[in-house]
């Protein structure tokens, strides 16, 4: 009887030391004081601080394979937190602030060499202002304008030696008014008009001399003329 009792108190003491962390609360309910929460394979998930249902100090969040995911360092009390954001490796992919709980002013992406591959500006959460893309060489690669979340204003590309390669501008998300395409040497390529993000109007194709090649008349993005039969001739 005596071995029968040990061995119940030995898989109970076992299944103690087993289970998670626990989470402490105040007396309201509210989390309080060092949370460690757990992915279910046992692996942890995230470890931080609350003060009385606010976060603060420093969140650390996981893969399931234990790999570090996200670093939030809180602004005192104000649930406010700047985020560092990894990938593989361990590598820092993304770094920004969140107020609310919502992507807020400036944030930025980057490669697994460290390099600058994106800015974006947010406003409560929404892309808000320009957005910018760089190619590997460090060049800016492209420029968007965002008002709430949507493309709104200029758009311009570049190649990686940085010579323009577009010029636009967007209008609720969508292509609108003239747009250029240019080769590397800077001469237009291509010259047209947008409409509701279709192509519309007559568009010019230039030779790298910039002599005209060929014209083409567009409908909200069906080809009048040449009609298709006459370009196959």
């Amino acid at each position: 009887m005596r071995n029968f009792y040990l061995a119940i108190f030995l898989i109970v003491g076992f299944l103690a030391e087993a289970q998670p962390h626990q989470i402490p609360k105040d007396s309201q309910g509210k989390r309080h004081g060092q949370w460690i929460k757990y992915h279910a394979n046992g692996k942890i998930r995230y470890t931080g601080t609350f003060h009385h249902g606010i976060p603060v100090d420093t969140f650390k969040y996981y893969f399931e394979d234990g790999a570090l995911r996200t670093k939030n360092v809180f602004e005192a009390k104000s649930g406010n937190c700047l985020s560092y954001q990894y990938g593989e490796k361990q590598i820092l992919a993304a770094k920004g602030r969140y107020v609310n709980k919502l992507k807020e002013g400036p944030w930025t992406f980057y490669n697994q060499q460290g390099n600058t591959i994106a800015e974006e500006n947010y406003a409560q959460g929404k892309k808000s202002g320009t957005s910018k893309k760089f190619h590997d060489n460090g060049k800016l690669a492209e420029s968007f304008i965002y008002v709430n979340d949507l493309k709104e204003g200029a758009w311009l590309q570049f190649y990686d030696t940085g010579a323009k390669m577009t010029e636009g501008n967007y209008k609720g998300d969508k292509l609108a008014g003239e747009i250029t395409y240019f080769y590397s040497s800077g001469k237009p390529r291509v010259k047209g008009q947008y409409r509701n993000g279709l192509m519309h109007g007559t568009w010019y194709y230039f030779k790298d001399q910039l002599k005209l090649d060929r014209k083409e008349t567009w409908h909200y993005g069906k080809k009048i003329e040449p009609k298709p039969e006459e370009e196959a001739k």
